[in-house]
This record gives structure tokens, sequence and C-alpha cells, in this order.
């Protein structure tokens, strides 16, 4: 499942829970991926932004089933900007 979400106001760390549940919704209704999120199989990969590292966003990210994988700090291979 590949979720995006384009956000016309501030990114701040509520932006980011509001996405991360409607991701959320989404795995756990869908039939090919819920048993997958509830098994905990389900990973969301981020970048070191703040908001993704903030302490509201990581208690709220611990208290779901999501597999959490941060990208390395520098790593102009997997970016090609």
């Amino acid at each position: 499942c590949i979720l995006t979400h384009y956000n016309t106001s501030t990114n701040d760390s509520e932006a980011f829970i509001t996405f991360v549940k409607e991701l959320i919704e989404r795995l756990s209704h869908d039939e090919t991926t819920k048993d997958l999120y509830i098994n905990g199989r389900c990973h969301l990969l981020l970048d070191n932004a703040r908001i993704h590292r903030s302490d509201i966003s990581s208690e709220y990210i611990r208290s779901t089933c999501l597999r959490i994988t941060y990208l390395p700090t520098y790593s102009p291979m997997i970016n090609n900007v």
C-alpha cells in the first residue's frame, strides 16, 4: 500500500500524525493489508525530518502496529535530486 499526502498548510507533527492515522485506517480496512498491519508487517520509511522524530510523533507511532525505518541522514545514492 502506498499512500501519499499533499498538505497545503504547514507540515508539523500534528499533520504527520493525521497522515499516519489515514494510513492506518486504510491498512486496517483493506482485506489485502489488514492482517499484515495487525501482525506488525507494515513498514513506514521516513527521512529524518523533525516532524517524524518529534516526541509526539514518536509516541503516537509506537502505539501503532507500524514498523518504522529511518533513512540514513545523508544518502545521495537513494535520493537522486
